[in-house]
């Protein structure tokens, strides 16, 4: 599981690897990506991007999360992140980022159904959810067009600014995903 690369029509999505961190670091330096996620600290510096890809290697061993670089065939370089964050009871809560001149040219959504698939098919997951700012009509967008529905407004902390923001959940059933697949 840890090592699996996942693959769509246009993706690859790969384990991070060490090289990844100045990738990692050019693209999430941007206030414009940090300030729709909850967990990114700000200022980003660069050790920082180093520090995620061990802890993403310490989450895989654990079986607490799966990371993945968003890879597109056609660049064939790291543009964003993509995560499952393994909760109790079969449930999978995820997070994206793509680096902004990538943004609106479906690698989220075609990232995000290929994970689904995995989470669902190989992995047996019940339940998959995501949250996004009310106000991130894209994250929600992406959301919506892989199946999830909209879920509850919950207080959410930001340790990364020290505050705390109402986040739209949102959910994906495996029975709902099933049906949709017949």
């Amino acid at each position: 599981m840890s090592g699996t690369v996942l693959e769509s029509d246009r993706l690859w999505l790969r384990p991070l690897e060490t090289r990844d961190g100045e990738r990692i670091y050019q693209l999430i330096n941007d206030f414009e990506i940090v300030r729709n996620l909850s967990m990114v600290p700000w200022p980003y510096e660069r050790y920082m991007a180093d520090e995620f890809i061990i802890d993403s290697e310490a989450q895989a061993r654990a079986a607490t999360a799966i990371r993945r670089a968003i890879i597109p065939r056609s660049v064939d370089r790291l543009v964003g992140i993509i995560d499952m964050r393994f909760r109790e009871g079969r449930v999978g809560i995820f997070g994206y980022w793509l680096g902004r001149e990538y943004w609106q040219k479906g690698y989220v959504s075609e990232a995000l159904g290929a994970f689904v698939v995995f989470a669902f098919e190989e992995l047996g997951m019940n339940r998959l959810g995501a949250e996004a700012l009310p106000d991130n009509l894209a994250s929600l967008g992406v959301m919506r067009k892989n199946g999830f529905t909209i879920g509850d407004l919950v207080p959410q902390d930001r340790p990364n600014f020290g505050d705390t923001v109402i986040m739209r959940q949102m959910w994906l059933e495996r029975a709902d995903w099933e049906a949709s697949r017949r």
